[in-house]
Order: C-alpha cells, then structure tokens, then sequence
C-alpha cells in the first residue's frame, strides 16, 4: 500500500521510504522469529521472498518505475495470499 501511495503521489518520499525500509526490517525479523514455526514449503518461501520485494518496492516507487511497482505489488498480494490461504489477513 505504501509503494502504491507513493507512486500516486498521495503520501511524501520523505514518509514512504523510511515507512517501506521499516516494513522490511520488521518482516525480516519476523522471518526470524518464525523460523522454526511449522509452516508449509509455500510459506516458507513466500516469507523468505517479502523482504526481497519490499527492497524492490522502494527502489521501483523512488524511480516512479509504475509498471514495475505495479509488478511488485502484484507478487507481495500473491506472497500474502500464500502466507495466508485461509484469507485471515486484512
């Protein structure tokens, strides 16, 4: 959501960068700590897939890189619904 407000121009560089590195070092850390969670292959990759496309969320969005934001907002949505197949993420 921050990549997508970002590139529309609704919310300041200055809030969405620090906003979306944030996001990655808090999923990162999150990795961790559900490192020995029992989670299915899927999940598995699709949690060790975020913060790699976070970094490209930011760097696509700072560039106001629209098909590739777009493209990277598309695959962090398919990594949650994978992450969460019964659909209990907002």
């Amino acid at each position: 959501m921050i990549a997508q407000a970002r590139m529309e121009g609704v919310v300041p560089t200055m809030f969405s960068g620090p906003a979306l590195q944030r996001c990655n070092a808090e999923i990162s850390s999150l990795a961790v700590d559900l490192k020995n969670a029992q989670l299915s292959v899927a999940q598995r990759t699709a949690l060790s897939d975020l913060p790699g496309l976070l970094v490209e969320a930011e760097e696509a969005s700072s560039r106001k890189d629209g098909p590739q934001t777009e493209r990277v907002i598309l695959a962090l949505r398919r990594t949650r619904g994978s992450l969460d197949p019964a659909g209990k993420i907002p």
